[in-house]
């Protein structure tokens, strides 16, 4: 559970910093 936690929050980050660069295509990541 812990392991999936971090992924997930990992994953997060990532997608979170790549909205400043790329907005509009990640959107669709986030609903996912």
């Amino acid at each position: 559970m812990q392991e999936a936690q971090v992924r997930k929050n990992a994953a997060g980050a990532i997608i979170h910093n790549d909205i400043n660069n790329y907005p509009y295509l990640n959107i669709p990541m986030i609903i996912n």
